[in-house]
């Protein structure tokens, strides 16, 4: 098994402790595909998910290279791109911008993604 759930994993978990389910349309199972969906963005929400993204792509290869200063606090981040007040945790962003980091979830027993063939 990985040390770590999948995203799968990750969501049921948040589901059931209480959270929501922050993408509930696109658990269409395994093996079915979806149409796509198109989202919309404003260009600076585009960029600091980008520019995060390339941080943690950057701190990940320098940690495996040997430079722990560049350890991540989190395996999961969340970016506070709107405020949405009474959001269940951990989507209860209180700012705009700012920034949560999660611990990662253990897979779920029978997960197909998780489990080794």
């Amino acid at each position: 098994m990985a040390p770590h759930g999948c995203l799968t994993c990750r969501r049921h978990s948040l589901t059931e402790a209480g959270s929501l389910d922050p993408e509930p349309a696109l658990d269409a199972g395994y093996g079915t595909g979806t149409r796509h969906r198109p989202m919309t963005a404003v260009g600076p929400d585009l960029h600091l998910v980008a520019h995060l993204a390339a941080k943690t792509a950057a701190a990940t290869l320098l940690e495996h290279a040997g430079h722990p200063d560049q350890r991540l606090p989190g395996e999961h981040a969340l970016i506070g791109l709107r405020r949405q007040p009474g959001w269940a945790a951990p989507f209860d962003l209180g700012r705009t911008a700012e920034l949560r980091w999660l611990p990662a979830t253990p897979p779920r027993p029978g997960c197909p993604t998780c489990e080794a063939p």
